[in-house]
């Protein structure tokens, strides 16, 4: 095989360097976009076990009456 070492022009290495930093910012925001949704997931539990809490303790004074 004949490999032969390719050179990039300045225009190719900026493009390059360009898309990589494009590639970390989207996997920054990604990153912080599913943080944010495991965050809101844990939320929602918390406010279903308290909703479902409530409906327990109203359904018992209900039938109390």
């Amino acid at each position: 095989y004949d490999y032969q070492l390719v050179r990039l022009t300045e225009g190719q290495m900026k493009e390059e360097h360009e898309a990589l930093d494009k590639a970390d910012e989207i996997y920054f925001k990604h990153s912080q976009l599913k943080k944010q949704e495991m965050e809101m997931d844990k939320k929602f539990e918390g406010t279903k076990a308290t909703l479902n809490m409530y409906k327990q303790s109203f359904d018992k004074q209900k039938k109390s009456l």
